[in-house]
């Protein structure tokens, strides 16, 4: 018996990419299966070039000063990149930040005051999909920005090869000291 208390993700559109903005990186929808069994994870591969390997998205926030979760599925593709999971603008510090291994092993532990990291495998049900999580605590602005970068090691800013890429679905924010289940949003709005 699952219980959870009601919760809304605030990421519109929560299983589509292509409406965030990348840096030195090609998304391509619909590359592998996801956690939910179809033919609609995207994979996430990073350029050549010397900067970082990123997405990102603007986020309104629906209070100020209180608890957020940011919650994404990551898979392996090929290489060896970390994965590292921002959340920034109008947080505690500035920024969140935690960097996972494609293993699910926290290299770099959640940054900012009140923050914290988790994995969750779904390796049994869904194939090595780990579910990534950082909260963080915001302060009194209105915009919260989520980032999925692929690091070499700990390092965000390094020259990047076509071989490694990751597998993405599912983000999720939303409001509260603990993530909740994947609320899928396909409305445009928030979902409950």
């Amino acid at each position: 018996l699952l219980l959870e208390p009601s919760r809304t993700n605030l990421i519109t559109q929560s299983e589509y990419f292509d409406d965030w903005t990348s840096t030195e990186v090609t998304l391509t929808p619909n590359d592998g299966t996801s956690p939910e069994g179809l033919s609609n994870a995207y994979s996430i591969t990073e350029t050549t070039a010397n900067n970082r390997h990123r997405i990102y998205k603007n986020i309104a926030k629906t209070a100020t000063a209180i608890d957020y979760c940011f919650s994404v599925f990551v898979k392996n593709n090929s290489g060896t990149r970390n994965v590292r999971i921002n959340l920034e603008s109008n947080i505690a510090s500035s920024k969140a930040s935690v960097v996972f291994d494609t293993s699910g092993n926290i290299v770099l532990a959640a940054s900012a005051a009140g923050s914290f990291a988790n994995a969750e495998s779904y390796k049994e049900q869904f194939g090595d999909f780990w579910k990534y999580t950082l909260k963080a605590t915001s302060d009194t602005g209105t915009t919260l920005i989520p980032i999925i970068l692929l690091n070499n090691g700990t390092t965000e800013v390094y020259v990047g090869d076509t071989d490694s890429s990751l597998y993405i679905y599912g983000a999720q924010i939303e409001q509260g000291s603990y993530p909740t289940s994947y609320i899928p949003n396909h409305s445009g709005g928030s979902v409950t």
